[in-house]
Order: C-alpha cells, then structure tokens, then sequence
C-alpha cells in the first residue's frame, strides 16, 4: 500500500535513532492496511510474507502491501483468531478460530479450506494447534483430548484426555522436542510432560511452598534451546526446567533490577538466530537473554536486557509474539498497537542527538585540529566527541538581538574559534580561557564565510562585502569590493589555493578570483562556464582542485591557475537536485554533495553520483548552505534545521546484495464487484498463470523478500512477448497489464538496491499464458487450415471444371461461330449477290416496261416482251425474297401493320396463282370465309409468306389440288392454310424443314436456296404468328399461318395505307401539266435543267441519259468522290447517284454537298438496292431528298426528278414573294412571319396557300437560310451604293462569280443582278410610300444615279410610275 511505503520510511528518523539498548524500531499498525491492531500470533511463510492473526482479521504482509482475509471478502472461516502454524512441506497456513475451527490456506492455490470437518477429526472445539517434529500437525482441544495429524497420510492419532487427568480447563500449549517427549501447556492448570514411546505422563503445577515448583499453572510457551534448555512461560514468571529433577528455576522482574526479566506474564519465548533468548510479556515488554555467555543457566546468575515502551521505540509492552525472519530481522505483536519491526542491521546514515532527541536547528558545523566537533545552534554553541556533548556554551548576552544563528566556524593559528552569526557579526571564542570576542560589531551584519589565509589574516565575508582583521584590526576591503563590481555583495564561500590565490563566493554575481596583491584574475559567472551565478560554498581538495557549489550544479576547476576550465557536474551525471547547499571530501577521494533533498556522493572514479534521501535513513529536511564537516575517523556529518545527520563513507562502500526479489501475487482489474480471493490469480503446478482471453486485464505485485530493504530498492520489469524492453517502476511495486492479447509471456521482474548497477540486481520471472478464444485456438487454426485447404482444392477443382466447360463452351461457341460465320457469309453472298442483281435487272425492267408501251410493235413481239417481262418480275420476287431473309435474320425487317382486309388480300394473291397456273393437272382453290372482319397486318409480310408457301405447294405438286384458304378458328384467330395433295415430307425431315438451307434428300427434291421456309418462320415470328405444319408422305402437305385477331401490335409502326408518296400520288395528267409548265418556263430562260448523274456501273448511267437527255443536259461521275468534285465545281439542279460505289459511297458524298454553303440547296435522289428501314434512314439523315430503290423505272424517276425541280421553283417563288412584297403593311408583315414560314418550309409537312395554287411544301436547310439572310443583310446594309452589283456581293460573301450567280439562281429563281434590282425597288417603294424624300431623293437613297432609269425600272416592276404612287398615297 502507498501509505504503508510512506509512513513505513517517515519513521526513518527512529529507525536512525539508536535506542538505549542499540536497536530501532519500526511500527506497523491500522496506518499501514492492518485490519487490527491486536495481534494473536504470527508465522513466516517460506516467500518471506509474514502472516499476522488479530482480533479482527488474517494479514498478509508482503513487502509494503498489507493484505487482509475477512469473512467479508473471501470465504475464511471466521474473522477472530487465536493461533497460527505454518506447515512448509504443503506451503500453507494453519489457522486457528476464536471458535474453535481450524481452515487451511493454501499459499499456491490461494484458496482456503475448512478443515474442521475432515473425517478423524474430533467434532470439538480447538484450543490449540502446533507443528510436530515429524511433519505433521498437533491439535489440541478445550476437551483435554490431543491428535496428531499426518499431513502427508491425512490419518489422524488420537491421544484421549484420559491420559491427561489434571486437565480440566484444556490444552493452551503444544509440542514435542522429537525424542518422543510431548510437552502439554494446560490452561490454568500446569503442565504435562507425555512420553509417546512409553505411554507415561508426568504433571508438574505450581506449589506456592515450592519455589523450584512452575511459577504459574497457566502455560502459554515452551521453548527448547539450542543446549537443549527446557524454558517455560507461565502467568507469573519465566522458569527454566530441570527434566531430570522434576524442578524449576524462577525467573521474576524486580524494581530497578534491569537485569531480571520485564514483566511476569510470558506469552512467548523465541531463540533467535544468534543464540539470544527473546521473551514476550504481556505489559512487561520484551526480554533478552544472551545464551552465549552461560554454558549452566540453571545454576549460573543470569542478566536480562529489558526492552520497553520506556527505554526503546517499542511502540507498546503488550507483547504477544516475537519472529524472526530468514535476514535476521525481528517481528514483534504487540496486542494494542500493532507490530514492531526491528531490522538486522540499521542504517548507515545516523542522527546526532542528545538524551535520544536528535539536535534541532543545527546550521554551521565544523571540525577543529583536535578531532572535537563544533556545533552551532540559536544562540548557542556545542562541542561534541564521540557523539556526546562535552561543552556548551550560551553567547547570547554579546547579541544585539535576542538571538542569533551560528552560520559557519573556523579554527585560526592560535586555537581560536570564530564563528559567523546572524545580524550580529563575527565572534572569536578563545576555548581556553572560554572567553568571548565581538567582532564587526554592525547590527543586523549577516556573517556567512570566514577564513583564516596562510598570513594569519582573517577574511570575513558578509552581506556587505568583503572585510578582513590583521591583529585585532579590521578593515573593509574596499579595492576589492569594487573591483567585484559591487559595495554590497553578499560573500558566502572564501577559499585560498595553493598558490595563495583567494576564491571568493557570493550570491548572484558568481566567483571572484584575486591574486597575492588583491588583483582580481578572474570572474566566472553563467557566461563563461557556471549554470548559475549564486554560490553556497566552496572547498579545495587534497589535489588543489576547486570544487563549487551552484545552485545548478557542481563544479570543478581542476587547475587553479586555469580557472576558465570548468567542469560541471549536475543531472548528466546522476545528480537528482542540482541545488548544492555544502560540499565535503572524504577520505577515499570522492566528493559528497547535501541538497534539499538529500545528500549525494560522486564516484569519481566512474564519474557518477550515488543519491541517498530519507528513505536511506537521513534527516528529513533541508540541509543548510556550507554546513558540513568530516572528523578524523572519517565520518561526514552535514547539518539541517532537523538535526546533524552524519555516516562513515567506508561503511557505506562495502558491497551489499539485495535481497531475492519475489512475485507476491497476481491480481485480476476491474473486478470490484467480485471478493478479493476471487480476484487472485494462482498460477498452476508448473507456475504458469493462464487467463483466458477475455480475463486478460491483470496485476503483479513484486517486492524484494527483506523487509528491511523497503525503501532501498528499485525495481524493473520486461514482460516478454509483448516487447523486449525494460521498465522502471518509478518506486512503483505492482505492474498492471491491460487487454493482453492471447499468446505466451514471461514476465521478468529485477530488483537492485538503490545506488547499485543493474548488473548486481536479484531477478525472478512468471511465465503468463493468455489462453485465445475456442475459434483461435490451435485446434481451431488447424480445421481453419483444413478448411482452407478443403475450399481451395475444391475452388481448384472447381476452377478446373470450369477451366473444362469454358474450354468446352468456347469450342462450342467457337463451333457455333464458324457455323453463323459461314451462314452469314451464305447471307451476306446472297444478299451481295442480289444487290448486284438489281442493277442488271434495273437495265432488264426498265426497257422491257418501254417496249411493253411502244404500241408499233407486234403483237407476238409484245407477248413475247411480255413473257420475258414476267419472267424478270419473278426473278425480282426471289431476289426480294433473300434480301427479306436477310433482314429478319439480323432484325433489320420492321413490322409495319395497318388494319384491312384480310380476305381480299389473300384473294387476290389466289387469284394471281391461278391466273399463272400452266398445268392442267393441277388445280389451285381459293376459299375465302365470309364475313371476316378487319385486323392488323403486314401486308408485305402476309404477301411474302403465301407467296412462299403456295410456290412450295406447287413446286411438289405436280397433279392434285391446292387449296389457298382463310378462316376463323374461334373468336380469337384465323387461319390462313395452304393444303396441298403433293408429296409430304418425310417424319424425320419434318423437324427441320424450316432451318435454314435445309433440304429434303428425297426423290422428289426439288432445286432451291432452302431459305423460303426459313423465311416463312421468322416472318412468323416477326409477326407474332403461329406456323403449324402437318404432313404425310405421298399423301399431301398442310401449312397454317393463325394470327390472333385482338393483337394490335403496339411496338410496330402502324401507317396509313390512303396515304401515299407525293411523288408517286402525281398521276399522268398532273404529270403532264408539271411537265408543260415546266417547258415553258424553261423555253423562257432558254435552257434545260442540268443533272449529275453518280453511278459506279456504266450501263445505269448510260440507261438513265437515255431516258431523261430529251429533258435534262446531263453531268456524269463514276463514284462519289467523282460526283462532288463534279457538283462543286457545275452546280448542277439536281444530282441522281447510287450509294454503293468505290472511293466515296453515295451517302459520304450527300453530306458533305449540304454541308457544303456552295451546293447545300442541289436536291439529290438516292439509288440503292438496299431496301431496309435503317438504310433509307441512314440516307434521309444525310440530307438527301428523296429516295428509289433498286430496280426502278425509268418513268417514275423522271416523276421524282420533275416533282422536286417543280417543288424547288415553288420555293424560289415563295421566297421571292416573301421578300418582295409591293406594299409596306406587307412588307411589315413578312418580317413578322419570315421566321415561322421558313420554319414551315423547312419541316416539310404544310403546304402555302398561294393565289389559289396547292404548293407542296419543299425543303429549306439551315445552311440556305443563312445564306439568305446574310445576303438580303448586305443588300440592306449597301442598299445607296451605287457600286452594289455583283462583284461587290461575291466579295463580301466570300463566294467565286460562278458560284454566287448559280446559288442565288437557284434559291431565288432569278439572276444575282434581278435579286439585287428587285431589292432596291422594294426599298424604293417603301420610302416612296412613307412621303419623307423626293423621287429624286428616293432614287439616290436606293441606289439609282439615273432617275430616269430609276422611273423605267420602278414602272416596269410595280406597273405604274413613282409619281403615280406619291400620288395615289
């Protein structure tokens, strides 16, 4: 416990003080953690823990921890005790109750035991308990009755109370000397000597008329000597006994006789180590006898040394029980005031006292030539020899003051004594004739340094300065007080070297060094080598070195005559307060410092300091400044305001060992709630401490097995397996460790005494096993590993079935992949192929479609045309039917459903079957139901499906009948089958007759591509159709296609099969008119429109002249990169081109022309045999205009061509009606609207209401719009420049001649020269009709520098002249 450690060393003082018998004392008691201070009994375990039995509670003291055993905190058999044994053989502690029970401790387990119970036992009560000579256990009972216990056999021996009759109050006392004699101590009745061998027993009590009888009947000790004395405590005396004669010799105190014993009343009687007697009396005290000196102490005159309360620091004569441990030291129970401890040997350090009170307000301390020790006090001075005063002489009546202190001593040539005082100066004292001297005779003079030089001169240094006294005269230094720099330094230390140097001292200014002549050499201050400037004393050693005391620090200047070379001591070195208050050399050669804290000697040799504070045994207290001295036998004494303390340094060299250092205990943290044993941790038989993990927050306490040592131990740990460092415990003697994660530790704890190196240190270790949680064990590691290993391999196993099937997949995939690369590239052939055969069939068509009409050919001729005609169209069909294929294989094929009539669809395709059905064998019916409603449907799709299936039924039905028919099946759907009488297919075929490029390897297997059927099922599919399929071989074939009558198809494009495409709405006759009015507006400009004509294939472009020269001039490229150089540089109206050619394809080419300002207004029409929906939109999105799929005719692409001309001088119309209005309300309006009809012209979808013409709305792009904005811009912006012509608008539109006469030309319809004439005018008009200028002005602000030709131009435009109109406004 802390307070045990603290008020165990603050009695240090009396452990210093010798008592008058030469032992100290130390007092252990309820301050110190004992639960009571009436102590029964106490034994020694083998670890050194001295278990204390009170009146309240079993304690253990274990270095300065005092642990208590109550009922209240463990599971001890009761709190009042009467005695205690310590068996070693099982390490535990017998206990016996005020009750009468008995419970064992066990030391290892940490456990008590109830042993009352054991089987044996009497079931009585205890009076007594004591250890045989054999091992085994003597219990005594209240009834008279004895056993012994055999430990080792668990048997008990009964020794009934019938050999024992005088007994009748019981057994208080128990043993046997182990020659089979059993010495019983009764209560109140004698004592019996049983012999075990021989089964007799003797009985000895007190006989008042025998003196030699035992001195008292109540016997509570008997002791056995080592001379095999037989001594006996009784109630009235001390007796030793004869066995041989039966007798006794008495033993009582006698007043002031201190050589009997101290009291009566023997509780105990102990042999100590050292063959002295110890004896515990109740209210007497404690007695010694030396059986050293007596060979016959029966017969011989005995002396006993009494140690009492009176003449001792025993803390009370109530003594009980006396031990003594294993270092000799010595334990005394005392039943009132605890335990009285008594170390073996006492400390080194000492306090000079006077009738055992230690000398109070000492500060100047010297020793004379003579070996007497001066001490000075308040007003009084002390001369000591040998530790005892012999002088003491009362200066007071030479004072100022009332009183004074003694702050320094010197010895002059003639014996003399001056000391210096307190506020009264320096006095001489002659010892001699005892007579007094005052000298400096200035009140309230503080005098701190005096020195007598080698002259015979006296130095005296004050708070004044320096001052000196040469035969009886003093004088003040003056010279030198200046020359300190100061008049009133404050001097505290003067010193003279060997060369006749003086060393001066002062407080805050440093060290003065003068020479012979009073010259200061030398000054040394906190600037040039001290850490501090304040100086408390200095000395010259044996080897004229210089050493000075600083309040920071010792130092040295080992030459005097260097006195820049100094070297500091201070905590570098070890010192623990570097505030030096008084330096002494001893004889050995090492310094000794006193501080405020204590005192510290440096080992020169290792160049170390040694500290040493009250728990070495000091004073407590501040040590004065320069207060030090040594005496001829080498003893150092330093003085304080709590005495004198004083020590041999050569005692203290010799080498002392510290005791073994032991682990006292291992304790659990945190757990208040539990009871303290249930907080120890025992370690188990191996001395292993296990914890489990979540029990891992733990505590060791250690101390060193010597009680005595307390205080002079340091201690440090290193818990291995955590880190491998060590740690001090800063005084500390428990180390607690917190969360300790599992695994294996050894904790290793050393002690050294202070002072000492850890070399010489004593040393213990406890292996700490923190056992994991069940899931880190090593068993859980190892199913983890297999575990581990389990999952991988099978993870292995896994990974390379995976390995296996991605290998099998990817070969699959691969196969697959070969097989969809060699389909599409079959598709991608077909396809290529019947794009290819579109081009020739264009050129086939188209010819045979104008021979058709030509009505000068034959007749003959013309069916023959017709039949080739026909055979072309069914070549298209097929051709159709692949590129069909094609797209729903890649879901390029769109729904595109419209709700009609399903019967008259299928009717006229049965009809169309019949009308080319040749054979006369076979006959095709068409069964329509009645009455079938509409539903939504692909016509394309339906049309391609029938197509396909009635080709199949014919093609493998050579005679027969086909039946084409369309039915409801329910409410829900209708069928439209194709049933045939040819020749089935075969059961394993049936499968499969729908893959693709399947074909039947029968006999009847007819030539063919093996798509149409595959056609018919993705179309199906597309559809959201059911294709059922029923044959029978020889018998006939059966194909339905059911549609569901609700499905509206809602993610298809629903169209509206009334309306149709502009271009081809246009009939003959409107045709006709276009055409004629188109004629004519060309006869007016006297020229034809050009073409460009871009197609790769030579005999298209030649067809396409052919067909359009009669109308158009015609332009010619082979490919795109051809046709826009071409455009670019002929800006032809309108360009005719392919999409599908080298170098640049038609769509490249199209977008690069509309993003071109140049030629962003030429319409283009695309041809292409690619027929899908995404290819058309690829095409619309380059900003073509229109577009004709492969193969065309000749007729409607002329259609096209005269319908988007006819379409682009309607906008120039517009847009020149737009610009041009003839009235300002108008003109107003049109700048209002310009935005949204151009926004209507640009979306193509309204038509413009013009003087009662329907005008289709025709395309205006962004680019072309911009180009009129910024021209008509300039044109108003440059509007009076008579310059503005064509050169001027070709420059700032940054636009060749060529170029800008043909862009506006087309846009507008008219010349660039018209555009721009015809803007003036509009000007012209507007200005006219506002009526702020002239007509002359009118014609200048417009442009016109002739106002005639301003007037000729106006007239012709507007139809009357610019007077008329001022006129009519």
């Amino acid at each position: 416990m802390k307070r045990l450690a603290f008020l165990l060393w603050l009695l240090i003082e009396v452990l210093s003080l010798f008592g008058k018998e030469g032992y100290s004392f130390l007092n252990i008691g309820l301050r110190e953690g004992l639960s009571n201070e009436f102590v029964n009994d106490m034994v020694m375990d083998e670890q050194g823990f001295l278990w204390v039995a009170t009146e309240s509670g079993l304690n253990r003291i274990a270095g300065n921890k005092c642990t208590v055993f109550k009922t209240s905190n463990s599971n001890i058999g009761d709190d009042g005790f009467v005695g205690l044994y310590y068996h070693q053989p099982s390490n535990s502690v017998w206990m016996q109750f005020k009750n009468g029970n008995i419970d064992v401790f066990d030391c290892k387990t940490q456990t008590f035991k109830h042993f009352t119970h054991q089987n044996g036992m009497l079931q009585e009560s205890v009076s007594a308990i004591h250890g045989a000579s054999d091992g085994g256990m003597w219990i005594a009972y209240y009834s008279g009755d004895i056993q012994h216990y055999n430990i080792k056999k668990q048997k008990f021996t009964t020794y009934s109370k019938r050999l024992f009759p005088k007994n009748k109050n019981g057994v208080r006392y128990i043993m046997d000397d182990g020659n089979d004699h059993l010495y019983v101590g009764l209560r109140m009745d004698g004592m019996y000597v049983y012999n075990l061998r021989t089964r007799k027993a003797k009985f000895y009590n007190h006989n008042p008329k025998d003196e030699q009888s035992l001195p008292g009947n109540n016997v509570r000790s008997i002791c056995i000597d080592h001379m095999k004395n037989i001594w006996v405590g009784t109630n009235l005396g001390l007796a030793l006994f004869d066995e041989a004669s039966g007798k006794f010799r008495t033993f009582k105190p006698e007043k002031q006789n201190f050589h009997t014993p101290a009291g009566n009343n023997i509780y105990q009687i102990m042999e100590m180590d050292n063959h002295t007697l110890w004896i515990a009396s109740d209210i007497g005290g404690i007695s010694i006898l030396d059986l050293n000196r007596y060979q016959h102490p029966y017969t011989e005159e005995l002396s006993f040394q009494q140690i009492t309360k009176e003449n001792s620091g025993l803390s009370s004569n109530n003594t009980r029980r006396i031990i003594q441990d294993s270092f000799g030291n010595v334990w005394i129970g005392n039943f009132s005031s605890g335990i009285d401890f008594i170390p073996q040997s006492t400390s080194a350090f000492h306090t000079l006292g006077n009738l055992q009170q230690p000398l109070k307000n000492t500060f100047g301390i010297f020793c004379d030539r003579q070996g007497y020790l001066w001490i000075g006090q308040d007003n009084i001075i002390c001369q000591y020899q040998n530790g005892q005063t012999i002088h003491r002489w009362d200066f007071s009546q030479y004072l100022y003051n009332t009183s004074a202190t003694v702050y320094n001593f010197i010895e002059d040539h003639q014996g003399n004594i001056w000391f210096g005082t307190s506020d009264n100066g320096a006095l001489k004292f002659n010892p001699r004739t005892q007579q007094f001297t005052h000298h400096l005779r200035i009140q309230g003079l503080d005098v701190h340094a005096l020195y007598e030089s080698k002259n015979g001169w006296i130095w005296i240094g004050s708070e004044d300065g320096l001052y000196t006294i040469h035969q009886g005269i003093e004088h003040k230094e003056t010279e030198m007080n200046k020359q300190m720099g100061k008049t009133n330094i404050i001097i505290y230390s003067i010193q003279e070297d060997e060369y006749g140097q003086l060393w001066i001292g002062s407080i805050a200014t440093g060290v003065f060094v003068f020479n012979k002549h009073k010259k200061l050499i030398a000054h040394l201050d906190d600037q040039n080598g001290l850490k501090s400037n304040s100086v408390n004393q200095i000395i010259i050693d044996s080897n004229n070195g210089v050493w000075i005391g600083t309040y920071k620090g010792l130092a040295y200047i080992e030459n005097p005559l260097k006195p820049q070379n100094i070297k500091i001591y201070d905590e570098r070195q070890g010192l623990k307060d570097t505030h030096i208050r008084a330096i002494c050399a001893d004889k050995l050669g090492n310094i000794w410092v006193s501080m405020f804290s204590g005192i510290a000697c440096l080992n020169l040799h290792k160049q170390r300091f040694y500290n040493y504070d009250f728990l070495s045994g000091i004073t407590m207290g501040n040590f004065v400044e320069a207060a030090s001295a040594m005496t001829p036998d080498g003893t150092i004494y330093f003085g304080s305001p709590s005495g004198v303390c004083y020590f041999n340094p050569q005692l203290l060299s010799g080498q002392k060992t510290v005791s073994q250092v032991e682990i006292i205990g291992c304790e659990r943290v945190g757990r208040l709630s539990d009871q303290f044993l249930h907080r120890l941790i025992s370690p188990n038989e191996e001395g292993v401490v296990r914890l489990k993990y979540d029990d891992n927050t733990f505590k060791i306490s250690f101390t060193t097995k010597n009680f005595a040592e307390e205080g002079k131990v340091e201690y440090s740990y290193m818990m291995k397996g955590l880190d491998d460092q060590w740690y001090e415990t800063e005084g500390d003697k428990d180390v607690t460790f917190r969360n300790l994660k599992p695994g294996n530790y050894t904790f290793i704890i050393r002690a050294k005494l202070k002072n000492q190196d850890w070399d010489e240190a004593s040393s213990t270790e406890l292996k700490v096993i923190v056992t994991p949680p069940f899931w880190l064990t090593w068993w859980a590691k190892l199913s983890y590993t297999l575990l581990a290993l389990g999952i991988i391999s099978y993870l292995l196993r896994s990974y390379q079935k995976e390995l296996l099937l991605r290998n099998s997949l990817a070969r699959t995939q691969w196969e697959s992949q070969q097989k969809q690369e060699v389909n599409e590239e079959r598709l991608r052939f077909f396809t290529n192929i019947t794009h290819e055969l579109r081009t020739p069939l264009t050129l086939i068509l188209g010819p045979l479609e104008d021979l058709m009409e030509d009505k000068r050919l034959p007749d003959f001729v013309t069916k023959k045309i017709g039949n080739i005609h026909a055979s072309a169209e069914r070549l298209l069909y097929l051709i159709n039917d692949i590129l069909e294929f094609r797209k729903t294989e890649t879901q390029n094929r769109k729904l595109s459903v419209a709700r009609e009539n399903l019967g008259q669809l299928i009717r006229e395709i049965g009809m169309r079957f019949q009308d080319l059905n040749h054979n006369s064998k076979l006959k095709i019916l068409v069964d329509v139901q009645e009455g079938m409603a509409e539903i939504y449907f692909d016509s394309e799709v339906i049309t391609t499906v029938v197509n396909n299936l009635m080709s199949n039924a014919i093609k493998y039905t050579p005679a027969g009948s086909i039946i084409l028919s369309l039915n409801k099946i329910d409410n829900e759907s209708v069928r439209i089958s194709v049933e045939d009488t040819g020749y089935g297919i075969d059961k394993e075929a049936l499968p499969h007759i729908c893959d693709r490029y399947y074909q039947e390897n029968g006999k009847h297997q007819a030539s063919g591509t093996g798509i149409g059927l595959a056609l018919v099922k993705s179309l199906a599919q597309l559809h959201e159709a059911e294709l059922q399929i029923d044959s029978q071989k020889g018998e006939g074939s059966k194909f339905s296609f059911i549609l569901k009558k609700s499905n509206t198809y809602p993610d298809a494009l629903h169209k509206d099969d009334e309306k149709i495409d502009l271009a081809d709405a246009i009939n003959a006759s409107s045709t006709e008119d276009l055409k004629e009015n188109y004629d004519s507006e060309e006869n007016a400009e006297n020229q034809r429109p050009l073409l460009l004509i871009v197609e790769d294939n030579s005999d298209i472009r030649q067809y396409i002249e052919e067909s359009l020269k009669e109308d158009y001039r015609i332009l010619q490229a082979c490919n795109g990169k051809e046709g826009k150089d071409l455009a670019l540089d002929q800006m032809p109206d309108l360009i005719v081109s392919d999409i599908m050619m080298p170098e640049m394809d038609g769509i490249e080419m199209t977008r690069i022309l509309k993003e071109d300002i140049r030629t962003s207004h030429i319409p283009i029409i695309l041809l292409t045999a690619k027929t899908s929906a995404t290819d058309q939109q690829e095409g619309y999105d380059s900003g073509a205009d229109s577009y004709l799929m492969k193969p065309f005719s000749a007729k409607l692409l002329l259609s096209r061509i005269r319908n988007i001309l006819s379409g682009r001088r309607r906008l120039a119309e517009y847009i020149v009606q737009q610009n041009f209005s003839t009235t300002l309300s108008k003109e107003n309006l049109n700048k209002k609207e310009k935005f949204s009809d151009e926004k209507k012209l640009s979306d193509g979808n309204e038509t413009t209401q013009e003087a009662g013409t329907n005008l289709p709305a025709a395309h205006l792009s962004e680019l072309d719009r911009k180009f009129l904005e910024k021209l008509n811009n300039l044109i108003e912006k440059h509007i009076s420049t008579d310059d503005l012509d064509i050169a001027f608008m070709t420059d700032k539109m940054a636009m060749s001649h060529s170029t800008f006469y043909r862009k506006v030309k087309a846009l507008t319809g008219m010349r660039a020269n018209e555009y721009i004439k015809k803007a003036k005018l509009r000007k012209s008009m507007m200005l006219l009709q506002n009526e702020q200028y002239c007509i002359s002005e009118v014609a200048m602000l417009t442009g016109f520098n002739n106002v005639g030709n301003f007037r000729e131009s106006f007239k012709r435009e507007f139809g009357m002249t610019p007077s008329e109109v001022r006129n009519h406004k």
